[in-house]
């Protein structure tokens, strides 16, 4: 049975199938929306929703837009959320004191926005915009990757073309014996040993090779320095 939109479109308006029971809002050549009065399910752009809320992608349409429109598809199974003028979030828990959240950081700046995965509230992954850094605990990223714990502990990969790798420990004295950098360690089920002094040949915690032997040029060295 359809209720049509009047006696030029009579196949324009609301339609009801009495064998599934759903109700449909329809155009004279297809069903835009159907609600399925047995399971109380509500579709877009299909005929048997199978969810209470169940949305069909479209070849010309994104499947749904919160917000502002963000990114650059437009089509097919595609969820916009999006803020012109502040932070975009989406939380993920079980209430309002047990979430997770993925948080678009709005700046006026485009290249100063950035991507933050965090638990709780507290920031714990950030994605920046700008030169693609990803960062854990931390949202300004000085490296390809960081991981901050804090001013005195911090290590940056991909840091630049002279330093690749940095690894940082200003050693706290309340922490007694025992603070390292870098640590590196070798154990062995059973014996196990290297066949030659070769680069390729030894076993090691801790490798390090410099392929030529240019002046004041060494594959590892060590500087330390007293206290006074």
């Amino acid at each position: 049975m359809v209720i049509g939109h009047s006696p030029s479109y009579p196949r324009w308006g609301i339609e009801y199938h009495d064998t599934t029971d759903i109700f449909y809002l329809r155009s004279s050549s297809e069903r835009g929306f159907a609600f399925d009065l047995n399971y109380g399910n509500l579709g877009i752009g299909l005929d048997v929703p199978d969810a209470r809320l169940h949305v069909a992608n479209s070849p010309y349409f994104r499947t749904a837009v919160f917000g502002s429109e963000a990114g650059n598809v437009t089509s097919k199974t595609n969820v916009s959320i999006g803020s012109a003028d502040s932070d975009a979030r989406l939380f993920i828990g079980k209430d309002g004191a047990d979430f997770g959240e993925i948080i678009w950081r709005y700046s006026p700046n485009p290249s100063e926005g950035y991507l933050s995965i965090s638990s709780k509230g507290a920031s714990t992954i950030s994605l920046q915009e700008s030169g693609g850094r990803v960062g854990v605990g931390t949202t300004l990223p000085q490296s390809r990757f960081e991981v901050y714990s804090g001013i005195n502990n911090y290590t940056q990969l991909g840091k630049n073309n002279s330093t690749a790798n940095v690894f940082f420990l200003n050693q706290d004295p309340a922490g007694g014996y025992n603070q390292s950098t870098l640590y590196a360690s070798r154990d062995r089920t059973s014996a196990s040993p290297g066949i030659s002094y070769q680069n390729h040949y030894t076993n090691a915690a801790l490798k390090a090779y410099s392929n030529y032997g240019d002046p004041y040029t060494f594959a590892l060295t060590a500087y330390g320095w007293n206290d006074y």
